[in-house]
């Protein structure tokens, strides 16, 4: 169980980390390359999600496009109706 709590904490604090690392990052590249960055973190986590549904438990999931596709509808009509950068 301690060895358990060290491991988290580890994760915890390597995620942290990583967190400063990619924020000092993004202040010091220029638009284009953090809006491919952007880009790049979206399909990744969408294709993971997907991967992880399928491959693990081996079903078809429409809700996952579903749900992608309200985010993407939600971020298009705040950034048209309230000016607001997403």
């Amino acid at each position: 169980m301690v060895q358990e709590r060290g491991a988290v904490r580890k994760r915890l604090l390597l995620l942290i980390l990583l967190g400063w690392v990619l924020l000092i990052i993004g202040d010091r590249v220029d638009e284009l390359r953090v809006y491919q960055g952007a880009q790049i973190a979206m399909y990744t986590i969408a294709l993971s999600s997907i991967v992880l549904l399928t491959g693990y438990s081996g079903q078809v999931s429409l809700g996952n496009g579903a749900m992608m596709a309200v985010g993407g509808y939600a971020a298009a009509l705040t950034l048209n109706n309230l000016q607001t950068p997403i």
